[in-house]
């Protein structure tokens, strides 16, 4: 089942990440460019590869065998990144 999040939570979620840029700018990556104009999974896949590319190590949170977590921790381990993966399931 997806889940999806409109109307205020979205705000919410923007404010607190603007807040979280301006506090502690290192913190919130969104300058991994890549030649996509939507969101869809292989835009998501395609920034998940300019991140862990640049990260130094993954902490992953696994939820419901997630396939986006999956792919980034395919990658960073194919990158010998050192990856700690929690794994969580969650049910309705």
């Amino acid at each position: 089942m997806l889940s999806v999040v409109r109307g205020e939570p979205i705000i919410m979620i923007t404010s607190q990440l603007k807040r979280v840029a301006e506090l502690a700018p290192e913190s919130v990556i969104d300058t991994y460019a890549t030649p996509y104009e939507e969101a869809n999974t292989e835009s998501y896949y395609a920034r998940n590869t300019k991140i862990i590319e640049n990260a130094d190590e993954l902490y992953a949170f696994l939820v419901n065998g997630s396939k986006g977590v999956q792919d980034a921790i395919d990658k960073a381990k194919e990158l010998w990144k050192p990856v700690h993966i929690k794994s969580y399931g969650i049910t309705n």
